[in-house]
């Protein structure tokens, strides 16, 4: 990758260069190059135009990707609220859609249900608004939909997380979900549903989402003690 060298503020070109160098070192996996890349970028165009402008909203979306994939949750949250609030704005369905997706999986992973709930919601909207324009966007439709039936069944609303996990999780969700979104959903509803009685229902999920976190947490992480409790009480 050739870096974009010395950058002049006043030149608003270099945005677009710092944009094809940030997206070329995600290609690379060299993502914490990239951040600072689309930080550059942010920064030339806060000097030429400002805090408002639609290309606000994609550099920080893609800026927000690299950093959700880097871990840094906490920064990776605040890009995705920048730009989902500038694409509302500006009316940039597909990075809003994006954007909502992935807040509601960081509320999720923070269980902060109300504020994933919100997102999911919005973002389902946006969503089923683009469908017939932007057929690849089903896709993040139905992993937003996931998101949202992972909250009705860690809230209690088992009816309702039935209605959408029930299909959904009943085959593979290989090319779909993530393996960390489907563990979770699993987990929630096989948890709803065995508190709910429905303990064969539960089983194969507990034991799905057992199967593909014991590996990877530790063994007193409190989700494996509570699988692990509740299959042994059966």
């Amino acid at each position: 990758v050739e870096e974009a060298g010395i950058v002049d503020p006043r030149d608003e070109n270099q945005v677009y260069a710092l944009w094809e160098q940030s997206r070329a070192l995600v290609a690379l996996s060299r993502l914490e190059e990239a951040v600072d890349s689309y930080r550059a970028a942010v920064e030339v165009l806060a000097w030429n135009r400002g805090g408002r402008h639609p290309t606000f909203a994609m550099l920080r979306h893609d800026m927000a990707s690299s950093l959700f994939r880097l871990g840094r949750f906490d920064e990776a949250q605040e890009e995705y609220a920048r730009a989902a609030e500038l694409s509302r704005s500006y009316e940039l369905d597909d990075f809003l859609a994006s954007s909502l997706h992935f807040l509601a999986r960081l509320h999720v992973q923070r269980e902060e249900w109300d504020e994933a709930e919100d997102c999911a919601l919005e973002s389902i909207d946006v969503h089923e608004r683009l469908a017939s324009d932007l057929g690849h966007m089903q896709r993040q439709h139905t992993r937003s939909t996931c998101l949202l039936g992972t909250v009705y069944a860690a809230t209690g609303r088992c009816e309702l997380a039935g209605e959408i996990l029930g299909p959904l999780l009943a085959g593979s969700t290989k090319g779909i979900l993530s393996a960390e979104v489907d563990a979770e959903a699993r987990y929630r509803f096989g948890v709803c549903l065995h508190a709910s009685g429905e303990s064969d229902a539960a089983t194969p999920l507990l034991q799905a989402a057992l199967q593909f976190w014991e590996p990877r947490l530790d063994s007193g992480d409190a989700r494996l003690v509570e699988i692990r409790q509740r299959l042994e009480s059966d």
